[in-house]
């Protein structure tokens, strides 16, 4: 990788932070409310946000490790000038992917969790 490859890491992670919280919020959000779970919002938007966060900086590790041989042998075709996310993007598609879809997997079991750490105690019914 380039000597620049650490705002390279943070820049996917980044990326697939923003992923991950919008599409697994969105899927936790369904599941929940398709499950008619009681649930402490608070508590599980702050484990999902850090567990997304955690996960999203390992995918972009992940990507870049995976990507590094692919990255190489592009260089040598690649024109200068060409920005080092897009060109990750262009020489190494399916490490990106392949890596950020492993995470995602891993995040919707530890979102499974969460949601049963964050479940709130049924109220009983008054009378």
């Amino acid at each position: 990788m380039s000597p620049d490859s650490g705002s390279l890491t943070l820049l996917v992670a980044l990326v697939w932070f923003i992923v991950y919280w919008i599409f697994g919020g969105v899927f936790f959000a369904i599941v929940v409310a398709s499950r008619f779970i009681n649930l402490r919002k608070a508590r599980f938007s702050c484990l999902f946000s850090i567990a997304s966060g955690v996960l999203a900086y390992a995918a972009a590790t992940t990507t870049l490790l995976t990507a590094q041989l692919p990255m190489r042998a592009c260089a040598k075709v690649t024109k200068e000038g060409t920005d080092a996310f897009l060109s990750l993007l262009k020489c190494a598609p399916k490490a990106f992917f392949a890596s950020g879809f492993l995470w995602f997997a891993v995040l919707v079991l530890i979102g499974a969790v969460a949601v049963l750490l964050s479940r709130a105690e049924k109220r009983p019914a008054s009378h």
